[in-house]
């Protein structure tokens, strides 16, 4: 078996024909390479999801009260299986990736388009949607940039590559390396840097997003209006919902850079 192959303490959970040298489901655990890509798949499709269901909204005429969360139901119900998939290293979950992501770049300049329509429309549709997709649609070439970079140099992100060209997941060395207590070049901290800072602008365009959606909305001021109890229980965990989510993940990303310095 090649050192490539790696496993970790739990039980090597692989389909026959990649145990066979075929390709099949990944150990668990995404690489530490793959992770810039799978960030920006989720950035760059979900907004393209979420920009494409509102312009088919839009051109349909549907009413747009509540219609934020449709959007939100969609684009979770489209990319969690995968998230969960690619993390358990799932063969389908690969494949869904590279097949999505290819949509999505196929997708993104009609709604650009369509932005751009309603922007320059005489009169103009609706300038305000049109020019925040513009804008994030600035913010998704960058993102598109990083996932098909790492679609062409991860192998683990090919749904056609063998067990042996698999990378080793996140956190998990090579069989045989030796960990040296050497300090990283500075090439190295630099992409690093860059990389934290690009994801993070990522993050704060998703969350600007979310709540330009939300305060377009009449729904909020009524529901905050109505004296239900539910419904105003319901806005707040709306509002709340995306600080709790950045929130988790910095503590997350806190922990791990923890471990990585006591287990360094």
């Amino acid at each position: 078996m090649s050192s490539r192959h790696v496993t970790s303490g739990k039980p090597n959970r692989q389909t026959s024909s990649a145990r066979n040298g075929q390709p099949g489901d990944r150990p668990r655990g995404a690489p530490s390479n793959a992770i810039g890509a799978i960030v920006a798949f989720y950035f760059a499709v979900g907004l393209t999801v979420f920009e494409a269901l509102g312009c088919l909204a839009d051109v349909a005429g549907f009413a747009f009260d509540g219609f934020l969360l449709v959007q939100l139901a969609v684009v979770v119900a489209v990319l969690l299986p995968i998230l969960i998939g690619l993390g358990g290293g799932r063969l389908w979950a690969v494949r869904l990736f590279r097949a999505i992501a290819c949509a999505a770049v196929l997708a993104c300049p009609v709604v650009i388009l369509y932005a751009i329509h309603l922007v320059a429309g005489k009169p103009p549709l609706d300038p305000g949607l049109g020019w925040v997709i513009i804008v994030l649609a600035i913010a998704q070439i960058g993102a598109f940039v990083v996932i098909f970079r790492g679609l062409r140099r991860v192998r683990w992100l090919d749904p056609a590559s063998l067990p042996d060209e698999w990378e080793p997941p996140a956190g998990v060395a090579e069989p045989g390396a030796h960990r040296l207590p050497t300090a990283a070049p500075p090439s190295t901290t630099k992409r690093g840097t860059l990389r934290e800072a690009i994801v993070w602008i990522l993050v704060l365009a998703v969350v600007m997003r979310y709540y330009v959606g939300i305060f377009r909305m009449d729904w909020p001021g009524l529901w905050l209006s109505s004296g239900a109890f539910s419904k105003e229980v319901g806005l707040i965990v709306v509002l709340v919902a995306p600080l709790v989510l950045v929130t988790g993940g910095i503590m997350a990303r806190r922990r791990r850079l923890l471990r990585s310095r006591q287990t360094g």
